[in-house]
């Protein structure tokens, strides 16, 4: 399997990713591999659920905007 070696990454960069990897409990090396694997699959924007809006701040993207899910409670036939 081919290796990527990335230079110069930027602090806030860096500390994105180690922040990420820890929230998704994985290895910052597994959190690299996920994101390269999303951005090459051809999708806009990953989820939500992987989203840490002071990061994204942090590392000047935009921040998304989404509705939050409703939640219904729903009585069981009886």
């Amino acid at each position: 399997m081919p290796t990527i070696h990335v230079r110069n990454v930027p602090e806030p960069v860096a500390l994105g990713v180690k922040s990420l990897a820890r929230a998704h409990r994985r290895s910052m090396e597994a959190e690299v591999l996920e994101i390269l694997e999303h951005a090459v699959s051809g999708a806009r924007q990953p989820p939500a659920r992987h989203m840490n809006f002071d990061l994204v701040k942090a590392v000047g993207l935009e921040p998304i905007d989404f509705e939050p899910l409703a939640l219904t409670i729903q009585e069981p036939e009886l």
